[in-house]
């Protein structure tokens, strides 16, 4: 899955709708005395940008694009910074063009992690034995990609994150993209 010329909407959590946040700690990017960022420290980094939620009833974010959009798939990810948060165990995605009628655009499951896309490239952090102990494998972070059957127009897009039972959520980017295009593998 590429996505060519995609219309890319990047949630600002704190501007989500119907959020209901955790105390979980805030974790800070780490600056050197000259005011440049510590690299050394990715997952502080990642987890910097990452807005987390207890245990308990599902979470459901609506994403208002302004007008009606051509929306072909999404990507969310999800962080789990310790034991306590797992990735979710499903997000249901639905896309509506008045906020009240919603068309099914597909489900990400929990298990889509064992089956990542063809073109996933694993990070540093993503098979560290420091995260051995974590849910999923490991897996500190996840971006879950969902391309729907068909393309589907609206202005509004809602995601449903259903948490695994007895584990928080770490959530850091919704996307929203307009088209996405499957090319086949280059030959040699």
């Amino acid at each position: 899955m590429v996505p060519r010329h995609p219309f890319i909407l990047i949630l600002l959590l704190a501007s989500c709708i119907f959020c209901r946040p955790t105390d979980a700690s805030v974790y800070n990017l780490h600056l050197a005395t000259d005011n440049v960022p510590d690299y050394t420290d990715l997952a502080s980094m990642v987890q910097a940008a990452t807005a987390f939620w207890d245990a308990g009833e599902p979470v459901t974010f609506v994403i208002d694009l302004g007008n009606p959009a051509r929306i072909a798939g999404v990507r969310v990810s999800t962080h789990q910074p310790d034991a306590h948060f797992c990735h979710p165990a499903s997000v249901e995605v639905a896309v509506s063009e008045d906020g009240r009628q919603w068309q099914a655009g597909g489900t990400i499951r929990h298990d889509d992690l064992w089956n990542p896309p063809a073109d996933y490239e694993p990070w540093e952090h993503d098979d560290s034995p420091v995260y051995a102990d974590l849910p999923a494998c490991g897996r500190l972070a996840y971006s879950f990609p969902l391309v729907f059957t068909k393309p589907l127009t609206g202005r509004y897009v809602r995601f449903t994150c259903t948490l695994l039972e007895s584990r928080s959520m770490g959530l850091s980017e919704l996307q929203v993209f307009e088209r996405i295009e499957v090319l086949p593998w280059p030959s040699s």
